[in-house]
């Protein structure tokens, strides 16, 4: 079957370029000149769910760098025209419809609104194959797609094969995968389309793209995850260039599984890897690290930023197709499993030459030129991926700054000193890099209306933005009081100190009043119970919360400033994992940058903040010195001050273990306390016993309250965030009666015995 695409005219007006688009089952073999030298550019995009306005002006953006960097092949995010966050909102018909909406502005965008309508070379998609990400519905199903466009024409609508539906991920619930292989069917294409270039028909379905110089396939996102990989199928059948359209989220150390997935992908099959991703907050808990990549027969040619605050990055290699040939020739193994008879593969060919216009560019190739990826450090990510997050979410919201309940201690001092980060990392963008859309954006968020502001230091953009609150009572320590004036003076927050004892007393007053002095409750070191003790407790965290978003509502108007402000969180993964914080306390606020970073790896980055000359946070000292306590209980003489490990009644080490086997590995009691036998070598069965039975009695009792729990950005694979993504009961036994019993008949075998005496 033949049909008319690509460069035939738009509106019937051209009378030149024409050439023909034809599916076939026949692979075409490529042109052999001395050099075929492509430039590709994959685009990192700052996409923002169902922004489509913004979104279509950044990809309109990429586009035009692109070509004018010469590039041939465009290739950018997944969905992003309407952004990948858009969840339930992909469900809905208006967020396709609108997506179609911007493709045929995309298609129909002239370089200049002043050249002629007529000519094919005046559009922005003339001579650059552009890869673009879509949701669309076809025969009553909703794909997840990207749409191939050349010479202002849908050259094919590639579906995705393989949804990402665990962990932060639920594609199934939004879109359907192809499942009908290597195949392309008709899709008549909507009125919209065809006003703006005259196209009735495309292809729908999964196949190599095929010109007189280049072949070209597009895998998506978690198809390069999975075990069979469509990008094997492509090389196998030929195809030179394959692009990979992603939504991946940042996760410690997860860049070097990005690297080790396309390095081997195009290492065994030979041909150039092309990689696009997201970066920044697109609307919800994860921030997408960008990294795009191009990659050719093993080795890494170009890679973008993983933390930036920009929104549009293009990064750009040049390669040459015969290498490609050359190299997969030379591994006979590989020639020899392509020989055989393949799958069914569908294949387009475009009778277009499309290196061939730009072969007078590239002077200069070298193929010995290769880089060696930019390590991050756990640290350097830390100091990189929160920050970034609360820029994007600040900017955003409309909000003026955050506010933060600094109470002096490691958990909200991190938090202080992320916020620090982030003055600096603007402070740099604009003063050192000269970066006009950061100062831009900065003044909005400060108000600035006659858009004069230009900053003199990071601590004077930090009093602007970022106001912290000291809320001492009785119980408060000197040291707590001390790191916390100290911190927000070394950083420049604007800090101010309260002290809530009359409102304590003031509520323990009305209480007393209510039911009568019998009922006066005390802490258990003057006599009272465990009950009265924990809801004295439970006041003061919740007092601080009231507080906190009074002065994020206020603040700004007794400084003479507009706007509010973002209450921030500082709970830790591990509090969040076993319950210890007070529901509605200070925990719940607006966000929380740290709401899924163990304190383990929490007390290292302050480590490492404290330590680091470009960094050195000196006032650090103090908090690293002291151990951690919600200083909510009288301190009696003669005894050690409350600590949270004792509250807990498990060390924060054994909790990050303890969180891992319960997400990571998937343990229940049973599974867990096997484990932990050979993990805790330096503890008695009986010990480890009661510390699994600890730690699921305040797991599950506690489990309500990620019900609740503050949006925190995604750091650790074993992150509680909360039950949205979590998908565990928040109703339990807590007794766990039948599981328990099973651990003890294990620890009590004889067998068993016998073996831990080995």
């Amino acid at each position: 079957m033949e049909y008319s695409n690509s460069s035939k005219l738009l509106h019937n007006h051209h009378h030149h370029h024409h050439s023909q688009l034809t599916t076939t089952d026949i692979s075409y073999s490529t042109s052999s000149d001395d050099q075929r030298l492509v430039k590709i550019a994959t685009c990192t995009l700052n996409q923002w769910a169902m922004d489509f306005e913004g979104n279509k002006n950044r990809i309109i953006e990429s586009i035009i760098q692109s070509r004018d960097q010469g590039a041939n092949i465009r290739i950018g995010p997944e969905l992003e025209i309407p952004g990948y966050g858009c969840e339930d909102h992909f469900l809905e018909l208006d967020t396709i419809n609108h997506s179609w909406d911007v493709l045929a502005s995309i298609i129909g965008y002239k370089i200049d609104k002043s050249l002629d309508d007529r000519i094919l070379e005046n559009y922005l998609t003339y001579n650059i194959i552009c890869d673009i990400g879509i949701p669309i519905m076809y025969q009553g199903i909703i794909y997840n797609c990207r749409a191939i466009i050349y010479n202002s024409k849908i050259i094919m609508i590639r579906p995705k094969m393989a949804m990402s539906d665990d962990g932060n991920y639920r594609e199934n619930r939004w879109f359907t995968p192809w499942n009908r292989g290597y195949t392309l069917e008709n899709f008549i294409l909507p009125e919209k389309i065809k006003k703006v270039n005259n196209q009735t028909i495309t292809k729908f379905g999964v196949g190599i793209i095929t010109t007189k110089d280049l072949s070209y396939a597009t895998e998506i996102c978690e198809e390069l995850w999975v075990p069979q990989s469509p990008s094997t199928e492509f090389s196998k059948h030929g195809c030179e260039i394959i692009g990979n359209s992603s939504g991946s989220h940042f996760q410690i150390n997860k860049q070097e599984r990005r690297y080790e997935l396309i390095l081997n992908s195009c290492k065994k099959n030979g041909g150039a890897y092309v990689y696009s991703n997201f970066v920044g907050c697109d609307g919800g808990r994860l921030y997408f690290d960008g990294g795009s990549l191009i990659a050719v027969n093993g080795k890494i040619l170009a890679e973008g930023s993983r933390f930036m605050m920009n929104e549009i990055e293009i990064i750009t290699a040049i390669i040459d197709l015969n290498e490609v040939s050359s190299y997969r020739s030379s591994i006979k193994s590989r020639c020899l499993q392509s020989s055989a008879k393949l799958d069914h593969m569908s294949f387009i060919y475009l009778d277009e030459y499309i290196l061939k216009k730009n072969s007078g560019m590239y002077v200069y190739h070298n193929p010995f030129e290769s880089i060696i990826p930019k390590q991050y450090s756990y640290e350097e990510e830390m100091c990189n991926a929160p920050v970034c997050w609360l820029w994007d979410y600040l900017r955003r919201s409309g909000a003026s700054g955050y506010f933060l309940a600094l109470s002096g201690g490691a958990d909200s001092a991190c938090v202080a000193v992320i916020v620090s980060l982030l003055t600096r990392m603007i402070y740099t963008q604009i003063v050192q890099e000269k970066n006009e859309f950061v100062l831009k954006e900065l003044r909005k968020i400060i108000k600035d209306d006659k858009e004069q502001y230009y900053p003199k230091s990071p601590e004077e953009i930090c009093n602007m933005i970022f106001v912290t609150s000291y809320m001492g009572t009785k119980y408060s320590s000197t040291e707590t009081r001390d790191n916390s004036s100290n911190l927000a003076k070394e950083i420049g927050s604007y800090h101010v100190n309260l002290e809530i004892d009359k409102i304590l007393e003031s509520i323990k007053q009305t209480f007393v009043d209510c039911l009568g002095k019998d009922y006066e409750p005390k802490f258990i070191s003057q006599g009272g119970t465990y009950v009265e003790d924990i809801a004295l407790q439970n006041i003061q965290a919740r007092v601080r919360m009231v507080l906190s978003y009074m002065l994020a509502s206020l603040v700004s108007w007794t400084r003479q400033k507009k706007g509010y402000l973002l209450v921030l969180a500082s709970g830790n993964l591990d509090e969040g994992i076993t319950g210890y914080l007070s529901k509605y306390d200070c925990s719940s606020a607006d966000i929380n940058p740290i709401g899924s970073l163990s304190k383990i790896r929490l007390k290292k980055f302050l480590e490492y903040c404290y330590r680091n000359e470009n960094i050195r946070i000196k006032s650090l000292e103090g908090v690293l010195k002291i151990e951690p306590s919600a200083e909510l209980r009288p301190v009696e003489v003669g005894k050690k001050p409350q600590t949270d490990e004792e509250d807990i009644g498990l060390t924060y080490e054994e909790l990050s273990q303890l969180g891992q086997l319960r997400k990571d590995f998937r343990c229940g009691p049973y599974s867990m306390f096997k484990k932990l036998i050979s993990i805790w070598r330096d503890k008695s069965t009986s010990e480890i016993l009661d510390k699994v039975k600890l730690f699921f009695r305040r797991y599950s009792v506690n489990r309500h309250k990620m019900t609740t729990i503050t949006p925190s950005l995604h750091i650790e694979s074993y992150s509680i965030d909360d039950n949205r993504y979590d998908l565990r009961q928040f109703l339990y036994n807590i007794y766990w009666t039948f599981q328990f019993n099973e651990i003890e008949k294990f620890a009590k075998d004889e067998t068993f015995s016998k073996v831990l005496k080995l």
